[in-house]
């Protein structure tokens, strides 16, 4: 029987989409992360995504080391979001690293 609750992961910010100005920043910006949600199974969130083309390709960029190495996963498209079809969301996921889950077990 395992059982293991991943206390670890924790996003440290607050979700992004709640703030003032996340609508201004998504049009500045195009691409804005939503949120974040850990859990035993993994790192999952959104990201919004400002419908300038038809064709998008998102990917979400992360690291494990202070940038030392990264790697992305791939998001994929989940609806229209926004007004009048302004913009799109984007959900992606991962796995929680074995170096972790080790950690988590000591």
């Amino acid at each position: 029987d395992l059982e293991f609750t991943l206390q670890c992961l924790v996003p440290d910010f607050p979700p992004p989409v709640e703030a003032p100005d996340f609508g201004e920043r998504l049009g500045r910006q195009l691409v804005c992360l939503e949120r974040v949600t850990c859990s035993d199974l993994g790192i999952s969130g959104t990201v919004r995504v400002r419908n300038v083309a038809f064709e998008k390709q998102v990917a979400v960029r992360y690291t494990f080391s202070d940038w030392q190495s990264a790697h992305e996963a791939g998001a994929r498209w989940r609806g229209p979001a926004g007004a009048e079809g302004a913009e799109d969301v984007f959900a992606f996921g991962f796995p929680v690293p074995p170096f972790l889950l080790a950690l988590g077990s000591a």
